[in-house]
């Protein structure tokens, strides 16, 4: 990816919703708002919600994940984050004036901006690129190549693109340890509805190809 493109795609990602940066800790403590909302919008509470998650992770992680020094288990570990989870979604409640389970309900929503804000370029991309080996093919090689081609282009951009996508959002949490939280982009949900896209991008560019050859001749 050219380098020029590295710091709107990272201003793209920031505002369509990075996790806060401040009032960080491992130690399973809400931080609180000098301003709290009350009562607060949905779109606030998913912002909560994802950085009690945030803050709950890096409290595991510190003090008994792996690398800890207190490791158990990755049982006792899980029980650990769901108790700090459950203590950080209580005070962030308590901050708007809402239940904890009101908060809960809103994490993982309002996802839309950020799945296209963190996808979308790698479309556009892989398009491109789909574009330019498809109408190579088609004039050197013909349709059999093609069809080969694209099955190996689409998966290719399943694997490119997860990995994309984890590292675009590892950067909008701000954290390089996404547990769980991987499975909620949606390459975790729609992998065949994907490799079916980038097939049929790959086929449409062979067949645009196609018919620019056949209008010139």
């Amino acid at each position: 990816m050219p380098r020029a493109l590295v710091p709107p795609l990272l201003l793209l990602v920031c505002l369509s919703g990075c996790v806060r940066r401040d009032g960080r800790n491992t130690d399973c403590r809400w931080p609180g708002e000098s301003n709290p909302a009350r009562p607060p919008s949905e779109r606030h509470l998913s912002a909560d919600a994802e950085f009690a998650e945030e803050l709950a992770i890096e409290y595991t992680d510190a003090h008994h994940g792996p690398r800890s020094g207190h490791f158990v288990s990755h049982e006792k570990a899980g029980e650990e984050r769901n108790r700090c989870f459950r203590v950080l979604l209580a005070e962030a409640g308590k901050t708007h004036g809402v239940p904890a389970k009101a908060v809960f309900d809103q994490l993982g929503r309002n996802r839309l901006a950020i799945d296209l804000a963190i996808n979308l370029p790698f479309f556009l991309l892989y398009a491109l690129a789909a574009g330019f080996a498809a109408r190579s093919l088609w004039r050197s090689r013909g349709l059999t190549m093609v069809l080969v081609a694209s099955l190996g282009f689409a998966v290719t951009g399943l694997l490119l693109g997860e990995v994309w996508a984890s590292g675009w959002e590892s950067l909008r949490v701000g954290s390089g340890h996404l547990s769980y939280r991987g499975e909620r982009l949606i390459w975790a949900h729609h992998s065949m509805a994907l490799f079916a896209a980038f097939t049929a991008v790959f086929w449409l560019s062979a067949w645009v190809a196609h018919r620019r050859n056949a209008g010139t001749q």
